[in-house]
């Protein structure tokens, strides 16, 4: 039970830094727009309160479910990167579709744009905490002799290590691995 709580605390942290990322990122698009000018906190809260909604609505309806399904989907190193692409290209598509018909109808061009940009770095951040949370990486284990699944957690000073292979390997750096001869 401790671990379910400890998943669902890094996701609303998660969540927390990666609104925060945008609004700090919408803050800074509107008051390096018009040079400082007609920037007040109602501007910070009216964006900030719809960020929130939207992206509280896509991180559990969207996100979430396609995070999950491309860790199923992928093991080994290097696969990081590919979280927060998901999160901030393809699974922001739709909204980014939405926004574009919006231009000129319902809204100007430039906030169009800011609120696309805006939800690309929430989408992003989002997916990079959870790659930094949740996606593990390939080790060996020198004490055991065996290979390691490591999971990392983002403001942890250890690893979870859940080992996955009983055989043992060979170090990768090892003279063995390289072919020279053991002394």
């Amino acid at each position: 039970m401790p671990n379910v709580i400890k998943s669902v605390a890094n996701l609303f942290l998660n969540a927390f830094v990666a609104w925060l990322a945008g609004l700090v990122f919408i803050s800074a698009t509107l008051y390096f727009s018009n040079s400082g000018a007609d920037f007040t906190i109602t501007d910070i809260m009216g964006f900030g309160v719809m960020a929130i909604v939207a992206s509280g609505m896509l991180m559990l309806l969207v996100y979430l479910p396609s995070l999950y399904w491309l860790k199923r989907r992928s093991r080994g190193a290097g696969q990081q990167l590919r979280f927060p692409l998901l999160t901030g290209i393809i699974c922001n598509l739709p909204v980014f579709i939405i926004l574009a018909l919006l231009i000129n109808r319902k809204m100007a061009a430039s906030e169009a744009i800011g609120f696309m940009l805006t939800f690309l770095v929430i989408g992003a951040s989002f997916g990079y905490g959870f790659a930094r949370n949740y996606a593990g990486r390939w080790r060996y284990d020198r004490s055991s002799g065996r290979v390691a699944f490591r999971i990392r957690a983002a403001f942890a000073f250890h690893s979870i290590v859940r080992l996955s292979s009983t055989r043992k390997c060979v170090s990768p750096d090892s003279n063995d691995a390289m072919g020279a001869p053991s002394w």
